[in-house]
């Protein structure tokens, strides 16, 4: 009974969001969509009122708790969204936008927080404090996205103007933005500084719209700077 129980509640959830949908029913096909549901399932599983264990899986332990990334939470959003399931993807935006949430700087999140989400260094030794600024990028990508989606907008702009700002004032001399989050020390990553430059992007659309047409401006030139830096991360005799 409780196995039917499971079942009947888990296809509902699935089916109440997007499904791939192919032409034939090939033992290919098949295998695509069950890969499809297994990856989805563990992402809703691993939602917590929006807060997401490290990694998805919560291998990475502090204080014997699972330990939060803003920026793993905000890729499995992402997903979230992509994929028809709005209202976990809401939990997450939410949780992030509450102020409750301790951040190190006006507009910059700490790199990781233990599950009572107060900011502590990792118990591999990672520390909370270095820069994980994609964590903005995917932020500002996801309010925009669930307003497009949904016609909702879970943030005040001045958040979002906090973000995109932080993004502004600590792009390098290089036009680039540093990472340390990932790496465990800090340098440069390229998907950081593409969904940043993306997000200044849509900030400069969001601003636009509100009629602040000099922060549009701004937001834009940094988008334009950090997208003409990016080949400096390419490493040409590797290819």
């Amino acid at each position: 009974h409780l196995e039917a129980t499971a079942a009947e509640y888990w296809e509902a959830w699935m089916n109440s969001g997007i499904l791939p949908k192919f032409p034939d029913n090939t033992p290919e096909t098949a295998a695509y969509l069950e890969a499809y549901k297994r990856n989805l399932y563990c992402v809703k599983s691993a939602n917590l009122n929006g807060q997401i264990p490290a990694d998805s899986t919560g291998q990475f332990v502090t204080n014997n708790m699972p330990q939060l990334y803003p920026r793993d939470a905000m890729m499995c959003a992402r997903v979230l969204l992509l994929t028809g399931h709005a209202p976990e993807a809401r939990q997450v935006i939410e949780y992030w936008a509450n102020p409750r949430v301790p951040m190190k700087n006006p507009g910059e999140w700490y790199a990781r927080y233990d599950a009572h989400g107060k900011p502590v260094d990792a118990g591999t030794g990672a520390r909370f404090d270095e820069p994980e600024w994609d964590a903005n990028g995917y932020f500002i990508y996801l309010a925009s996205k669930y307003h497009e989606s949904q016609g909702v907008w879970l943030v005040e702009r001045p958040l979002i103007d906090r973000l995109a700002g932080f993004l502004v004032n600590h792009i390098g001399e290089n036009g680039l933005l540093e990472e340390g989050g990932i790496v465990e020390w800090t340098g440069y990553l390229p998907a950081t500084n593409m969904i940043c430059s993306a997000a200044l992007r849509t900030a400069a659309e969001i601003a636009r719209q509100s009629g602040a047409e000099d922060q549009a401006r701004t937001y834009e030139e940094a988008s334009r700077r950090i997208a003409a830096a990016l080949p400096q991360m390419f490493d040409p005799s590797r290819q």
